[in-house]
């Protein structure tokens, strides 16, 4: 062999030798080798290199003393190959992917670059690339193997939130907001909010309460006034009597060990707050996107007698970095001046050409002003935000929010939110989203649509509530096939909960003002009582995700081709399909992560192409409940 490898590099492989030619054993246990070659294309040349099936290399054995079997290996000198993702040499600083090439060739796509890695001399499906991500050359794809949609996914990790919640479940702030208890405002009646997340997002309808949950956070700290978001009018405003918030709150510095409790309540035609406690507060409302030549404070800088005197000084580089990574563009030669009392202007920079901040977008310029004032909070700071999506791009939005929870990471910052927006919730787990329907609070995931269909506003005839995604799609599988044109007359919402679900289909029945019709489908394993007479049916199975895969993988010798086709594989890919599902059943722990764990196997397909394609299987083969559930619909969409 003897000859060089590329980059001067020696690169391991999970190959068989009578495949791979260029590979020689090197005593590596789990049948490792160690491939040599002149350069990438003359590796890309080898015979079947991108064939090879995943299962010739035993998963988690990729070289010795391997940290992470689906990252990169540390404590050898050498690149390492599994699952055709190749990682460098040093393995100090790779991406710990969860998944391997599929976190690869998204974080890849985000940037612009197809089916190339964002750092390290990684080959991913065909693409070599630098240190930087930059391609360097594109392979011919040896498969037909279909490209991944693009996903709305955050760049915030699981173990970064799992950290945010674990350290409010320990109490350790100096100073949290950590639960409120809201009587008589607003039309909320003795309902509470635990603030378990340290960046909380207030969802629903408008009018449904979500600024004054905003205001009540608010309103437990000295800063911020009560007038501020519950002003009293001499006109209408008789109802404030017996208003009355109770708080907890975490303040070290009043008590180290114990929680604290104040109140605040409205009486004698006035606030009352009892000991408040002190805290730095951020408020940004709705006024922050007011255009600045809209602003009242900026019409002499439009005067031709106006001498301007302050200096304009560069954006600090650490706004500029954040800011830049919200909005997707350069700030980088953005400046700031000094302006009346306490406040400032923007000046813009487009190539050689300036321009005032009478001509940014609205979205721009706030931003550039709330980034600067969250990067100069103290620890421990409350952040007040209205409608966050204001002057925002959804993508924006997501990466603001993604913002928020990284500043609640390093400067332990709570930040609470009300928006209409569902990129606004991506980034965010459950315990972080609450909604506000009908004078009540509710925790957990709801999109907006969903949300909208809950507090009784649904545009088709027959709205379904279920549990859960997966239950969704099964139910939305079957009548998009039965129902026919009459399909655009019904909407199937999943609300996240058996019992959200019938409570919310028990509480449209129950309401003379919905003019929609509704029923309820629960899973097979719900505690629910099955009711066909009030509109609630279930399931068949038990666990829904179970029901599905197990019924299509018993029915593998005749359904094999049809499957394996709709998940998007060649017809030769049968047998590793079969083998694959075979492995899943015997492996998986956690029934809601099959369909996701058989497309990774078999090559990367998406959850949804899989999810859909056992679906329909099903569905085809299950006449009996598929008519049933057809009629059951038929009915009501007739009444």
């Amino acid at each position: 062999m003897g000859m060089k490898s590329w980059a001067g590099r020696a690169h391991v492989c999970g190959h068989d030798t009578n495949v791979c030619a260029r590979c020689t054993n090197n005593g590596v246990r789990g049948g490792v080798h160690t491939m040599v070659s002149n350069s990438p294309s003359e590796v890309q040349k080898q015979p079947n290199f991108r064939d090879l099936e995943r299962r010739q290399m035993p998963r988690g054995i990729a070289a010795p003393d391997c940290g992470n079997p689906l990252a990169s290996c540390r404590g050898v000198a050498k690149a390492c190959c599994l699952d055709d993702v190749w990682a460098s040499s040093s393995g100090r600083s790779r991406p710990k992917a969860a998944v391997g090439m599929h976190w690869s060739r998204f974080a890849a796509r985000r940037r612009g670059y197809r089916f190339a890695s964002t750092s390290g001399s990684y080959c991913v499906t065909g693409s070599w690339c630098n240190s930087a991500g930059k391609q360097i050359i594109q392979a011919d794809r040896l498969t037909d193997t279909k490209e991944l949609p693009m996903v709305e996914r955050s760049e915030i990790r699981d173990s970064t939130k799992a950290r945010l919640l674990e350290k409010v479940r320990r109490h350790d702030y100096g100073r949290y907001l950590l639960k409120a208890s809201i009587d008589h405002i607003r039309g909320f009646e003795g309902e509470d909010i635990t603030f378990e997340f340290p960046v909380t997002a207030l969802i629903g309808p408008n009018g449904s309460g979500k600024s004054s949950v905003l205001g009540v956070a608010g309103c437990a700290y000295k800063p911020i006034k009560p007038g501020t978001f519950f002003p009293k009018s001499s006109v209408g405003d008789d109802s404030m009597a017996g208003w009355r918030v109770e708080y907890e709150l975490i303040d070290k510095g009043i008590n180290s060990r114990q929680l604290i409790k104040r109140t605040s309540n409205f009486r004698q035609a006035k606030w009352v707050r009892g000991e408040v406690a002190d805290r730095d507060v951020l408020f940004f409302g709705i006024e922050r996107t007011v255009p600045a030549g809209e602003k009242s404070r900026y019409k002499k800088l439009t005067r031709s007698s106006y001498a301007h005197r302050n200096p304009l000084v560069p954006l600090p580089p650490d706004i500029v970095t954040q800011v830049e990574h919200i909005l997707g563009k350069s700030v980088q030669g953005y400046r700031i001046t000094p302006f009346g009392n306490d406040d400032n202007f923007l000046v813009g920079k487009s190539g050689d050409n300036e321009f005032s901040e009478f001509h940014f977008g609205a979205g721009e310029s706030s931003i550039i002003r709330m980034v600067t004032k969250i990067e100069r909070a103290a620890e421990n700071s409350l952040i007040l935000i209205e409608e966050i999506e204001n002057g925002l791009h959804p993508v924006a939005t997501k990466r603001m929010v993604e913002y928020l929870i990284d500043v609640a990471d390093r400067k332990s910052i709570q930040t609470i939110f009300t928006t209409h927006s569902d990129h606004a919730l991506i980034p965010l787990p459950s315990e972080a989203i609450w909604a506000s329907i009908d004078g009540k609070l509710k925790q957990g995931r709801l999109s907006v649509e969903a949300l909208r269909a809950v507090s009784g506003r649904v545009d088709k005839q027959l709205a379904i509530f279920v549990e859960d995604e997966f239950a969704k799609a099964w139910v939305e599988t079957i009548l998009r096939e039965r129902l026919g044109s009459d399909y655009e007359q019904v909407e199937v919402h999943a609300v996240h909960g058996d019992g959200n679900a019938v409570a919310t289909h028990r509480g449209h029945l129950n309401n003379p003002s919905v003019e929609f019709q509704s029923i309820c489908v629960i899973d097979g394993d719900s505690e629910q009582d099955e009711a066909p007479e009030n509109g609630i049916i279930r399931l068949p199975g038990e666990q829904p995700e179970l029901e599905v895969y197990g019924f299509v993988q018993g029915r593998l010798d005749t359904d094999l081709a049809v499957l394996t086709v709709s998940c998007q594989r060649a017809p030769e890919a049968q047998e590793n399909v079969r083998r694959q599902c075979e492995e899943i059943a015997r492996t998986n722990r956690d029934p809601h992560l099959l369909f996701n764990q058989l497309g990774i196997a078999i090559g990367f397909v998406p959850e949804a192409v899989v999810r859909g394609a056992f679906l329909a299987l099903w569905c085809r083969a299950n006449d009996a409940f598929c008519s049933d559930l057809e009629q059951f619909v038929r009915v009501r969409l007739k009444t």
